[in-house]
């Protein structure tokens, strides 16, 4: 849990705390809406100290996901395939189906 967390949290524990004892004050008077309210409204700071608490699990930070390794390309495979060599390519991909210099010499 993050600082920020704990420190909401800790504000809302004392919000019921403090809403919980002027709840016990109205019902010593007979004030029953009163503390019907003050009840009401700690429940709702209980309820927001644990809604916050799965909050901060929820965020945990975990750990980047490792790429695959990249498939090392085989060049003399390549070159054997093809006519154009490894390095004119530059790199994009090539279909060795369609070789462009093989086309152009053969129209």
């Amino acid at each position: 849990m993050s600082r920020l967390s704990l420190a909401l949290g800790a504000a809302h524990l004392a919000g019921a705390v403090w809403l919980g004892h002027c709840a016990t004050a109205s019902a010593r008077n007979g004030a029953w809406w009163t503390t019907l309210a003050f009840v009401a409204g700690s429940a709702l700071l209980v309820t927001a100290i644990l809604r916050e608490h799965e909050c901060a699990e929820e965020h945990v930070p975990r750990p980047a996901p490792v790429p695959p390794p990249r498939p090392v390309a085989d060049w003399q495979v390549f070159e054997a395939l093809c006519c154009l060599r490894a390095w004119e390519t530059r790199g994009r991909a090539h279909d060795p189906a369609h070789c462009s210099c093989r086309d152009s010499l053969s129209s």
